[in-house]
């Protein structure tokens, strides 16, 4: 039924679940409230690609859609510092940053 909340059980849980990852990502690294879209992407991220009670034994989400193993390696801590190469017209000069400092 609409606006009937207590029959979506497992869609209200999942969704409780990821406000609560992205809520103990933000509070690790205190970042501020209106970054929270980005912190549930990067939550939703994470969870598709690990296991889960529901599935199969040691089969993730992203797995079972693709029928590739996920690659973790690139994955950071949320909020971390990084470094983004600049385009050339943003250089200044021959002795200017090729780089600038940036939040992942």
């Amino acid at each position: 039924m609409p606006d009937k909340p207590q029959q979506n059980g497992v869609a209200e849980r999942l969704n409780r679940v990821l406000v609560e990852m992205a809520r103990t990502m933000m509070q690790h690294k205190d970042v501020d409230q209106n970054l929270w879209a980005d912190a549930i992407k990067t939550a939703v991220y994470i969870k598709n690609r690990v296991t889960s009670q529901a599935l199969p034994v040691g089969k993730t989400p992203f797995e079972l859609w693709t029928g590739k193993k996920p690659n973790v390696s690139h994955m950071r801590v949320f909020r971390s510092t990084c470094w983004v190469v600049l385009h050339k017209i943003h250089i200044d000069g021959k002795f200017g940053d090729k780089a600038a400092k940036a939040v992942f």
